[in-house]
């Protein structure tokens, strides 16, 4: 499912998607670390659990 999704992104251009630069395994855990531009606001997961209590539309606009 991992090579899907990279596949996927590594195809997609828009101006509100991040460019995918590249994929890295984690040598500590075996875990797959997905590599893009580097964003102010840090990886989505920690921007959601700075904001949690953000609406669910706003959520909406980010992940569009």
């Amino acid at each position: 499912m991992f090579e899907r999704e990279i596949y996927i992104w590594s195809k997609l251009e828009h101006q509100h998607i991040v460019e995918l630069l590249g994929y890295v395994t984690c040598p500590d855990t075996g875990y797959p670390l997905i590599i893009s531009e580097w964003m102010d606001n840090g990886t989505a997961w920690s921007y959601l659990e700075r904001n949690p209590n953000m609406p669910m539309m706003d959520l909406v606009v980010i992940v569009r």
